[in-house]
């Protein structure tokens, strides 16, 4: 499997908030500080979540693309 193919899977499995952070991070190329104003957290919450969202996807992406090679 292509890792944009399970992209969207793998962001579907994040939650609602940690999704955001990443849509607004990569889409829209918010800083930290504005994605913490939008999510009505502190800069340092948004960072927390944006480091936890990028291993969550991260280790999504290895097991799915792992399996499909196998």
């Amino acid at each position: 499997g292509d890792m944009t193919d399970e992209l969207p899977t793998c962001l579907d499995a994040l939650g609602a908030s940690a999704r955001q952070a990443i849509e607004m991070r990569y889409d829209a190329r918010l800083r930290l500080a504005e994605i913490g104003e939008k999510l009505r957290r502190s800069e340092g919450a948004a960072k927390l979540l944006m480091f936890r969202a990028r291993q969550a996807l991260k280790s999504c992406l290895d097991r799915k693309t792992a399996r499909n090679d196998a």
